[in-house]
């Protein structure tokens, strides 16, 4: 067994109290232009700049830039940070002011959504410097289907704020594995519910998706309900909006 002397316990005691020296403070650009595959700019995407899952404590674990009309973006960020690397992902416009989004980045948080378009692309910064990307061509894209509740005569089946508000969306990928599972706020039955015909917005990023939607019919009442689509959705920009029906059952 060794014996610890005094020494060498004020020694040890010395090393793990002393205080730590403050990481020094810097600031960085990232310039370039986002442009889609036939090379033409695109405007209102979202570069959105990540540290990664190893992200320190206190430091910035995301932030994002909007491109102009000529998709040109130009990003500014100071921190104390000592990771010159970045995880960089680009996507065209998100429909956060028209719809319901849960899936957006940094997608490396949804363990359970497919595709290589998610990964993202790893940058190195300059410390007190700029970096110019050039052009970056999108990696995602995001469209919108309007998901219709419906009784099974096809009359509208949630038509008060309060029956949305009870309204739970779960998001699976094409092998059944959840991806995101949330309910609405406020704020997003204003901007993606319509009430009259009973169907909400959802924005989601291109690919191969099934919707489940959890409900209560009546407020007062604790049984809840489940309408799932049967089929997968292939969400594409190209196809957006399109359109799901979901048809409480008969009895």
């Amino acid at each position: 067994m060794h014996i610890l002397t005094k020494a060498m316990i004020v020694s040890l005691l010395f090393t793990f109290f002393q205080p730590q020296t403050p990481r020094e403070e810097y600031t960085y650009i990232v310039c370039g232009r986002v442009v889609d595959e036939s090379g033409m700019p695109v405007a209102k995407a979202r570069v959105t700049f990540d540290y990664g899952h190893v992200a320190i404590k206190g430091d910035t674990s995301m932030d994002s830039a909007r491109t102009d009309d000529e998709g040109n973006f130009c990003y500014k960020e100071t921190t104390r940070a000592p990771k010159l690397e970045r995880i960089l992902y680009v996507t065209g416009p998100i429909p956060f002011a028209k719809a319901e989004v849960s899936i957006y980045p940094p997608f490396w948080e949804r363990p359970n959504l497919i595709g290589q378009q998610f990964l993202g692309k790893r940058i190195v910064i300059k410390k007190n410097g700029e970096v110019n990307l050039g052009d970056v061509e999108v990696q995602v894209y995001y469209g919108i289907v309007n998901v219709y509740l419906q009784y099974p005569d096809g009359t509208p089946l949630l038509t008060k704020d309060a029956q949305w508000e009870k309204v739970w969306i779960r998001v699976c990928n094409e092998k059944g594995q959840e991806i995101t599972y949330n309910n609405l706020a406020i704020a997003v039955i204003e901007r993606a519910v319509n009430l009259e015909q009973s169907y909400i917005a959802v924005g989601l990023p291109e690919g191969s998706y099934k919707l489940e939607i959890n409900l209560k019919i009546d407020p007062e009442v604790s049984s809840r309900t489940w309408l799932r689509s049967e089929t997968l959705l292939a969400i594409s920009p190209f196809n957006s909006p399109q359109s799901l029906i979901l048809k409480l059952p008969s009895r």
